[in-house]
């Protein structure tokens, strides 16, 4: 840090001359949670709770001083999005608690990979390697 301003005060780190608190601070949250052995059903659980908070319920627990830090900042983010007409960290929320919901992939645009059987996969499979020269047995023996 440079609080003069002056570039003839900028020195160059060197192994002799480092910073006072070299590297990234740990995070707080993550203290947090191993200090007090916090798991994912307990943040789900949190999560839970707020969402089914209404707005009053919600403003008295942000100004409570003895409810933990970590559900303040979380009400405080979901009440912003709130605010602006966003969904943000609702859905974030949403899919910490419930999980992403499936995504298909679709291969040429006719049908997603989730509605074929094992065996259609496995010659879509075949078709591919195929067409780019490769037998089945040469790419199982490439394993």
């Amino acid at each position: 840090m440079n609080p003069s301003g002056n570039p003839q005060n900028l020195k160059k780190f060197t192994s002799d001359y480092r910073p006072k608190n070299p590297g990234r601070k740990p995070s707080k949250l993550k203290k947090y949670i191993k200090d007090n052995n916090i798991g994912i059903q307990d943040v789900r659980l949190m999560m839970k709770s707020v969402l089914a908070m209404d707005e009053d319920q919600l403003k008295a627990k942000l100004s409570d001083s003895t409810v933990p830090m970590m559900i303040r900042l979380f009400i405080r983010a979901y009440m912003q999005d709130f605010k602006l007409g966003r969904l943000d960290n609702f859905n974030s929320m949403l899919d910490r608690i419930f999980g992403k919901a499936d995504q298909n992939i679709n291969m040429n645009g006719d049908m997603a990979i989730t509605q074929m059987t094992p065996e259609e996969r496995e010659e879509r499979i075949r078709a591919l390697l195929e067409s780019r020269g490769i037998k089945l047995d040469q790419a199982e023996g490439e394993k």
